[in-house]
């Protein structure tokens, strides 16, 4: 427990602070969003003429889900990095 209180000050999230950050409803309806988006376009962009021309495999749709997880991962990567950069600047004010 000191460990956590130390990080506190330090401007490290803990990882129960991020979860808790990702998972609010408003944050997880955008972080959702762009990975539907740019999952689809990525998708399309890589795996279209291997599913439109019925050649799918486990592996094809395999690295079609993770076309949804890459995004979602760095949108969630980039709101952590907001909300950190948010709270030391209001510390250093």
């Amino acid at each position: 427990m000191r460990f956590a209180a130390a990080l506190r000050g330090s401007g490290v999230m803990t990882p129960r602070e991020a979860l808790r950050i990702v998972l609010r409803p408003e944050h997880l309806r955008r972080t959702i969003k762009i990975a539907l988006v740019v999952g689809t376009i990525l998708t399309l962009i890589n795996q279209l003429d291997i599913i439109v021309k019925g050649d799918a495999t486990t592996l094809t749709w395999l690295k079609c889900a993770l076309n949804y997880c890459v995004p979602f991962i760095v949108s969630n990567l980039g709101l952590l990095a907001g909300k950190r950069a948010a709270a030391e600047h209001d510390r250093a004010a």
